[in-house]
């Protein structure tokens, strides 16, 4: 089931059940897989068929995407837009951050210049010694380093939807509370069991480097056991384990408008804005607020099913971003099913719906301008010949070739007498180089030609 796709394919995450979800409720046609990878999706039919991946969507930017990979270039985007970002300065060895962070003053932020979901990220550096310790930790995992200034407060997530802020998010750094006979290690285990941190769906706190290096700041390791009552924080940057709470309804206009102007600075359609903010519920300006990272294709789940308080429709707007207002995404089909002239049931129901004004059409690649008369009605699902072969075997007739105009008078070759049996010489004629028989036997309809009509015997195309 791992490599499934199509329309009933079961999606690889929550995510994706998410949208499928809000497709059905909304009436677009949605397709997992999209006969591609599982992780992509396909949202919409026809001139409205849209492609999308995770959160990408056919409207993401490259420029973007790539502009915002690189934590320095989006800061230097964002300053020049007139965002509030912090110092920051890219450091090649333990020296020169420890220079820098002399110049910026203590405490720094040391993180990659590329990575995502927090990884890497070491915060509340106060001192040489701190940096010195970390520093190799890093660089040997990830690389290229950058440095910021702390800037104090709470971590926030905004999501911009379709150059829209929808949602915000408060994001709690995970912690446990001592009870004066467990270890720091069983409490998180604990923790992890409780608030259904599997592995799979929820991140669990792992004793990782980051894990063991806020342990350490508060002079304690996993094997110490906290007093009763004291709060131990395990993780002092936002990571997939930390909790989130909706504070969509808190959320200052100005925070919301501040969002949005950052992903239009970096050129995306659908963003995620971490900040630290002390107080949400302000305007932005003066309260030290800060952007401290910007992210293409963000994880939404943490404002679709936050841990606490309530979801935001987030799939519903993502879909929309594809399918505007207005449009509603799908193709109306009308299938014929029947042992008997299918095909001559079919376009009679293309016809008729032409005739209405309708853009109809029918997958056959053979298919050719319609007159302008409905044909008679007929029962299309009884037995025998199709209407008019019999009279077609020996008659005149004239070819409805593509270029010409209904009735039969207006076509550019004479009448041609039809040959009254099966036969693979087709009449001498400049329109019959390209036909065939279409059936065979005392019930022949007559002749295909693959450039014109598929449908030779069908009631328009009688001799006149």
């Amino acid at each position: 089931m791992a490599n499934a796709a199509g329309p009933l394919a079961r999606p690889s995450h929550f995510n994706q059940q998410d949208r499928l979800l809000a497709a059905r409720q909304m009436g677009l046609h949605c397709e997992v897989g999209a006969g591609i990878h599982r992780a992509q999706y396909m949202v919409g039919q026809g001139p409205w068929r849209r492609l999308m991946a995770n959160a990408y969507t056919a409207n993401t930017s490259h420029v973007g995407k790539d502009l915002s990979g690189d934590k320095v270039r989006a800061r230097t985007a964002l300053a020049r837009a007139g965002l509030p970002v912090p110092a920051q300065c890219r450091v090649g060895s333990a020296e020169e951050a420890v220079r820098e962070a002399s110049r910026m003053g203590y405490p720094v932020v040391l993180k990659p210049s590329g990575s995502r979901a927090s990884q890497g990220v070491y915060t509340m550096l106060t001192g040489p010694e701190a940096i010195e310790r970390v520093f190799p930790l890093i660089e040997e995992e990830h690389g290229d380093l950058i440095m910021e200034k702390q800037v104090v407060g709470q971590d926030y997530r905004l999501l911009v939807v379709g150059s829209r802020c929808i949602a915000a998010a408060r994001r709690l750094h995970p912690t446990v509370t001592g009870d004066g006979q467990r270890t720091i290690a069983e409490l998180s285990a604990a923790a992890n069991v409780e608030l259904g941190r599997d592995g799979i769906f929820n991140a669990p706190v792992t004793m990782d480097p980051e894990t063991l290096q806020a342990l350490r700041d508060q002079d304690m390791a996993p094997d110490s056991i906290p007093p009763q009552g004291q709060t131990v924080v395990l993780r002092k940057a936002a990571c997939p384990a930390s909790l989130a709470e909706d504070v969509t309804h808190l959320m200052h206009p100005s925070l919301a408008r501040m969002a949005e102007q950052a992903a239009a600075a970096v050129q995306l359609d659908m963003a995620g804005i971490d900040l630290v903010c002390p107080d949400i519920t302000q305007p932005w300006q003066g309260t030290g607020t800060a952007i401290v990272e910007i992210n293409a294709g963000p994880a939404v789940d943490i404002n679709s099913f936050p841990d606490l308080g309530a979801p935001q429709p987030v799939a519903r707007a993502m879909l929309r971003t594809a399918i505007p207002a207005g449009q509603h995404g799908n193709i109306p089909v009308v299938a014929v099913v029947g042992r008997y002239h299918k095909q001559q049931g079919a376009r009679h129901v293309c016809q008729t719906l032409r005739m209405a004004g309708l853009d109809a059409q029918t997958p056959d690649a053979l298919d050719a301008p319609f007159p302008t008369a409905l044909p008679p009605t007929r029962d299309w699902s009884a037995p025998g010949p199709a209407p008019g072969s019999r009279a077609m075997a020996s008659k005149p007739w004239c070819c409805p070739c593509p270029g010409a105009s209904w009735p039969a008078k207006a076509c550019p070759w004479p009448s041609t007498p039809w040959p009254s049996s099966p036969t693979t010489t087709a009449p001498s004629r400049p329109w019959a180089t390209n036909c065939r028989p279409q059936h065979s036997g005392s019930a022949c309809t007559g002749w295909s030609s693959m450039r014109a009509c598929a449908a030779w015997c069908s009631p328009p195309h009688r001799r006149r």
